[in-house]
């Protein structure tokens, strides 16, 4: 899979503004008091965090896998190349 840098740049960015921009509302618009909302947006950002993380680990998890299905898929060719040559050569002697 192959990325853009222009296009995850201009997602990074647009992300990055949506917070600004909640967060602006947030504060415009929050009938709590600044201690309760600093705390409410504390927790707002670990749960994404914590969920982002959670992501991240699931894709490495998943990676792994990808990439030992592979691996164990090139062994089998290679052992099976191997015994194709071992069969020809005897065949021929």
């Amino acid at each position: 899979m192959r990325f853009n840098n222009r296009k995850m740049s201009e997602t990074a960015l647009a992300f990055a503004a949506g917070i600004g921009i909640g967060a602006l509302i947030g504060v415009i618009f929050a009938p709590s008091s600044g201690e309760e909302l600093r705390e409410n947006l504390a927790g707002m950002a670990q749960d994404q965090i914590d969920d982002a993380t959670s992501r991240g680990r699931r894709f490495v998890k998943e990676a792994k896998k990808a990439v030992q299905s592979v691996a164990d898929d090139f062994d089998a060719a290679t052992a099976q190349g191997t015994r194709a040559y071992r069969e020809a050569k005897n065949a021929t002697a």
